[in-house]
This record gives structure tokens, sequence and C-alpha cells, in this order.
């Protein structure tokens, strides 16, 4: 909440709503809630599982559904 307080008031954007996980090993869904209630609309990663890989080079496109517990 730091950060975006900063941004808004910095830089003169609007809040963010897109995240990155910079490490998306050990991500919970507790994480997607968290994020959720802070106003995040999405998160960006930069692992990815090898099947999900195969997948991805295969199809050319990715695409997950974010699921927050409740």
């Amino acid at each position: 909440m730091t950060g975006h307080k900063f941004i808004v008031e910095e830089l003169k954007v609007p809040t963010p709503t897109i995240t990155w996980q910079i490490d998306s090993f050990g991500v919970s869904k507790g994480f997607a809630r968290l994020a959720t209630d802070m106003g995040f609309e999405a998160m960006f990663y930069s692992r990815v599982d090898t099947d999900d890989k195969v997948k991805i080079t295969k199809n050319k496109e990715k695409v997950s559904v974010w699921r927050p517990s409740e």
C-alpha cells in the first residue's frame, strides 16, 4: 500500500490493478485473496511449470484463472 501511495502521489497515475509475482513457487490462494482485497485484478509471474511451458509453446497462448480463497 505504501508503494501504491507513492505511485499515485509522486507519479500522478492511477492505483495499479496488476501485480507481478517475482517468485511464483509457494504462492497460495491466500496471496490471491490478499491481492484481490488490495484491488488487484491480474497477476504476472516469472516462472512456469514445465508441463505448462509445453502447452504455452504449442498453443502460443496462456490463460490462468485466478481464484482467491473465500
